[in-house]
């Protein structure tokens, strides 16, 4: 992974549908400064921020999702949560990007409870977010490996056809 030998592929169900369908986010990304949540991170500008890669194309969309397959140039922490955020098409299902900062830190009160127009914003319980394809060398064969999961059913479920 430290050598970026590993390809990765993910794929993730987002709000909205990226425009266009097909790209390449080429976005800085540095800690979010102006949110009560320490570990967000944002799309920065000028020295500020650590460069940022992440190539997509929109696999199916739907009338409010779409499912989109991402593969990340770079490995930065939260990378594709938030240059899906910063084009418009945050992942359901998460409790950081995409949505006010109210309903992660009552995720952070284990006594508190999500109000029902909480949960509906969030649609998931979880973010929308699947490590779908691991492609790299073999150690000991020496040829290239495929390791894939298929996209589970509360995720596929959320994209009509």
């Amino acid at each position: 992974f430290e050598e970026r030998r590993v390809e990765k592929t993910y794929l993730a169900v987002v709000h909205g549908c990226p425009s266009p369908r097909e790209g390449r986010i080429d976005l800085p990304i540095g800690p979010d400064k102006r949110s009560p949540i320490r570990l967000k991170l944002c799309v920065v500008h000028g020295d500020a921020g650590l460069p940022a890669a992440t190539r997509y194309k929109v696999r199916r969309a739907g009338k409010r999702f779409s499912l989109v397959e991402l593969w990340p140039e770079t490995g930065r922490t939260h990378q594709i949560r938030v240059h899906m955020d910063a084009i418009g098409c945050p992942l359901v299902g998460d409790k950081i990007y995409g949505v006010a900062p109210d309903i992660f830190l009552a995720c952070l009160d284990h006594e508190a409870v999500l109000s029902d127009e909480q949960r509906a914003r969030l649609v998931l319980d979880r973010h929308a977010l699947h490590s779908h394809r691991l492609v790299f060398e073999h150690p000991v064969r020496g040829k290239g490996f495929t390791l894939e999961a298929p996209l589970p059913g509360e995720l596929a479920g959320l994209v009509e056809g």
